[in-house]
């Protein structure tokens, strides 16, 4: 029986086979054979029609598996919000420990930009008033010597405005307080004095490049002898620093600064023309001597009469140009040889040149000391001068000047 039912199996194996084998046949042939395939009894029930249902199982299966994990992830999310929302509320729970810190450093921030600005808005406030309003009070001096404002300019010369406050302040200071030597009527017209004081400012300027221009300058040593040679004068520092407080309102280093520099600079510059004879102002000027000095020569020619019309000298135009007895050591080595050599009478007959220009020397009268032998000349000159304020103005002349502060 075992071996019956075993060969009986075998069979049906077999069967089976061969169904499949002839499946596969016929898929690979035409429509029609498939036709005929389909219609012969041995396809009521192919196995090999479980294949395409395993297939849609399977697809089925792949897409509920998609699905399924799709829903997986979606339902995975709340527990990732979960996560960031836990670490949210543990950086909440520790910010109020950082607040106080960062409340003060926003505060102590604000309080700066106020600062800031408020300064900023004053400066632009005051910068306005200066240019504009012609401010000098003390706070503008202060804002334009900061900020290294500039009062205008002489060519390519620039005038600092803290400089021109300052001696606005000094001039002003001079009128309100009636100090010897100051007009208070000139406080009628204020932006004269302005002018004025702009206008030295870019000649002293216009001086200091001249002698750079000519290699020349005015050292500290020479500004210390000068110095001492006015306080020997005045008897004393103490009283050369109240001197300099009563009449310009200034300590000795301001004088110094302000007032010696300036005149010993414009000096220099007279020494620099003088010694120039290609300069125009330095042949003028040695011409008109000439005509002079060929009147002086004709003994006809009353010198006195000469010296009021043509003498350069204020000192000299209405006194005859008389300068009074001199002796040995009393004039510059240029006229000394010249004028200690002369008879009562005589007029040296070539030109004496000095730093401030040309000389016509004549002796009146002449006498010698009996106690100590030493010879004296009184002595009348006519003075023509290479003249450095005229050379300043020719300058200042050919300069563009903008005055940036000039009141309206």
């Amino acid at each position: 029986m075992a071996s019956a039912k075993l060969t009986t199996e075998r069979k049906e194996e077999l069967k089976k086979y061969i169904l499949e084998e002839i499946e596969k046949n016929d898929s690979t042939a035409g429509s029609k054979s498939r036709k005929k395939t389909r219609s012969a009894p041995i396809s009521k029930k192919p196995p090999t029609e479980k294949k395409p249902a395993l297939s849609r199982v399977n697809s089925r299966t792949l897409k509920t598996t998609s699905v399924d994990q799709s829903k997986s992830k979606v339902k995975s999310a709340p527990r990732i919000k979960t996560i960031n929302q836990t670490q949210t509320e543990v950086l909440a729970d520790q910010a109020p420990n950082k607040q106080p810190q960062q409340g003060w450093a926003g505060l102590f921030v604000r309080l700066l930009v106020f600062i800031l600005l408020t300064l900023l808005l004053l400066l632009v406030i005051d910068i306005f008033g200066l240019y504009r309003l012609g401010w000098t009070d003390d706070f503008s001096y202060r804002v334009a010597q900061f900020l290294r404002l500039p009062a205008g300019q002489a060519g390519d010369i620039t005038i600092s405005a803290a400089d021109y406050i300052d001696d606005v302040q000094i001039i002003k200071s001079a009128l309100v307080t009636n100090r010897e030597g100051f007009n208070a009527e000139i406080l009628q017209d204020v932006s004269e004095i302005e002018d004025k004081i702009f206008n030295r400012l870019a000649m002293i300027a216009l001086i200091e490049k001249e002698l750079e221009k000519n290699n020349r300058s005015i050292t500290v040593e020479q500004l210390d002898q000068e110095m001492a040679k006015i306080i020997d004068q005045v008897g004393g520092l103490e009283a050369a620093e109240n001197t300099t407080q009563e009449l310009y309102q200034m300590s000795l280093n301001d004088f110094r600064r302000k007032v010696l520099r300036p005149l010993m600079a414009k000096d220099v510059l007279q020494e620099i023309i003088v010694a120039n004879e290609d300069l125009a102002i330095n042949q003028q000027a040695k011409e008109r001597a000439q005509v002079a000095l060929n009147l002086a020569l004709d003994k006809t020619v009353d010198f006195a009469v000469l010296a009021e019309q043509y003498t350069e000298d204020e000192a000299g135009i209405n006194t005859g140009g008389d300068l009074g007895w001199i002796s040995n050591g009393e004039l510059s080595a240029e006229m000394e040889s010249a004028v200690l050599g002369l008879d009562k009478g005589e007029v040296y007959p070539e030109l004496i040149k000095n730093h401030f220009g040309y000389h016509i020397v004549k002796a009146t009268d002449r006498a010698i000391d009996p106690d100590t032998g030493q010879t004296s000349v009184k002595v009348s000159h006519i003075l023509i001068k290479v003249d450095v304020n005229e050379y300043i103005k020719q300058l200042m002349d050919n300069l563009k000047i903008k005055n940036y502060l000039k009141s309206n």
